[in-house]
């Protein structure tokens, strides 16, 4: 029996002993640092922070396919156009962008009995888009168009080939989507789709060759589509 006792109270002495060592310890206790988790992150930047806002100038051109009408009844011709840009684009915190610019140049559309080559082109772009991933973006445009252009016939009755006398100012519309990689913050290039009508009237036409003038009334109308190329530079 005493030696259950000294055995017992030796025990509540090491318990007690423990104890306290480990009261001590804890008291004294600093926990490890840990490194900070969020030292090295980057600030979050809207859209507008890294999308250039402000004018621009490029360069346009689109190569496609003319389309049979009823003013044009033969087979349609490639169909191109190209020229210069320039406008103004803004960039939104909505991820959102509109544009509003002109577009300048030359083309060709229409049959090959009777196609419409344009000296000047001047066309009003409007354009709605979004920013969809970095670096990319595409944009919805559309507007009305000028053209001063001249006709060229294959034939027209007795007559062999021929050209209206005078040029004519036609009007029409186009539209389209864009699709817009960004090179750098200033240099963006550009692919997308494009549409585009316009209708003329012409009044006299001129026998190539032996300079024959004789009256052809005749309206064209002409319908296009095709892929556009761009290169914009934003300042």
């Amino acid at each position: 029996m005493l030696l259950n006792g000294k055995s017992r109270c030796k025990s509540i002495l090491f318990v007690f002993v423990l104890y306290c060592a480990g009261f001590v310890y804890a008291n004294n206790y600093v926990p490890p640092s840990s490194p900070d988790l969020y030292r090295d992150k980057a600030d979050l930047k809207s859209v507008s922070t890294f999308l250039k806002t402000g004018a621009y100038v490029g360069a346009l051109g689109s190569v496609g396919q003319s389309i049979k009408s009823s003013s044009c009844e033969s087979a349609g011709i490639v169909a191109y156009d190209y020229g210069l840009s320039f406008g103004y684009r803004k960039f939104r915190r909505n991820w959102s962008l509109w544009e509003v610019g002109i577009d300048v140049g030359r083309g060709l559309s229409g049959c090959s009995a009777s196609n419409i080559s344009s000296n000047l082109e001047v066309a009003v772009r409007l354009g709605y888009g979004f920013y969809m991933t970095e670096g990319i973006y595409g944009v919805f445009n559309a507007g009305p168009l000028l053209s001063y252009a001249r006709a060229q016939y294959e034939s027209v009755g007795l007559h062999k080939e021929s050209k209206s006398k005078d040029f004519s100012l036609g009007f029409g519309v186009f539209g389209g989507y864009d699709l817009n990689f960004l090179i750098t913050q200033e240099i963006h290039f550009l692919v997308g789709g494009v549409f585009r009508y316009q209708s003329h009237s012409f009044k006299k036409a001129i026998e190539k060759g032996s300079n024959t003038e004789f009256s052809f009334p005749k309206d064209i109308s002409t319908y296009s589509f095709g892929v556009r190329l761009g290169l914009r530079y934003m300042i």
